[in-house]
């Protein structure tokens, strides 16, 4: 089985990029691979969501258990089944019912999770708000991520939670989104101070490239366990990614906001 349909094949968590107004934006799911395609849940009012609905052409990566082997960049299309919908049951009741019976074996700790959650669950969170997205497989191709993750990682925008900053500070391995004109793709990277990106052998960008960077963690596997942060803006020549705008989540509370690059230790860099 070559390497790429080994690491579809036991995808438990992925990066699924796509479209916004203006650029890509990033979001970290639990998913479950069929083979031919990733399924995942989410939300029915979700920002994701809305822009598959627009626009289904995405991108996922799916990163190694260990960061030394190469993970899986994905071109795929996405379609979207809605469980309020009753035509859409009636015609895929089957599909749908294997799928999340898929998601809930492959998570069962999550699922464990969220039934301990569930008291606290905002409403659109609930089982009957949310719908099941597949992105069937286009193309996937492996990518090895930089091998060296050498000095300090990046100051994180001052205007995030102290909480959300304390719980990914120190995160060196990254998924970066760039929009290429019409083309979106999802490659790793290491960021460091200033963030500056190494991509290794990945593509180099225009100038101005709209780009973006998620880096979470997942304190507990529960819905209120969770943390990370989207950083979206741009990326320069020089690999240096210039943040515009942030959406941090801690939890069930999420928040939008703009945001500055921290010019505070920058320009620091431990010897290795």
């Amino acid at each position: 089985m070559p390497p790429t349909d080994s690491l579809l094949a036991s995808a438990t968590r992925c990066q699924i990029a796509y479209r916004v107004s203006d650029g890509p934006a990033m979001t970290p799911m639990a998913c479950w691979s069929d083979g031919g395609g990733v399924w995942m849940t989410t939300s029915r009012t979700a920002a994701k969501v809305t822009a598959l609905r627009r626009d289904p052409r995405c991108a996922l990566w799916i990163a190694p258990p260990d960061p030394t082997e190469p993970g899986v960049a994905v071109d795929g299309t996405a379609r979207i089944y809605d469980l309020s919908d009753p035509l859409g049951l009636a015609l895929h009741a089957p599909t749908i019912s294997a799928a999340l019976a898929a998601l809930a074996v492959v998570h069962r700790s999550s699922v464990g999770g969220y039934v301990r959650d569930l008291p606290r669950l905002p409403v659109d969170w609930m089982p009957q708000r949310r719908v099941l997205i597949r992105v069937r497989v286009d193309r996937a191709r492996s990518r090895l991520s930089p091998q060296r993750a050498t000095g300090v990682g990046p100051v994180l925008p001052a205007e995030l939670p102290a909480a959300v900053r304390r719980a990914v500070t120190g995160t060196r391995f990254v998924a970066l989104a760039l929009q290429h004109g019409d083309v979106l793709t999802v490659q790793p990277a290491v960021w460091g101070a200033g963030f500056r990106l190494d991509v290794g052998a990945g593509a180099v960008p225009e100038a101005q490239t709209p780009a973006c960077v998620v880096v979470d963690a997942d304190v507990e596997p529960r819905p209120s366990g969770r943390l990370g942060v989207l950083l979206r803006g741009h990326i320069d020549r020089g690999f240096v990614f210039h943040p515009h705008r942030a959406v941090w989540w801690d939890g069930f509370t999420s928040e939008a906001l703009p945001v500055r690059a921290p010019t505070s230790a920058s320009g620091i860099t431990l010897p290795d």
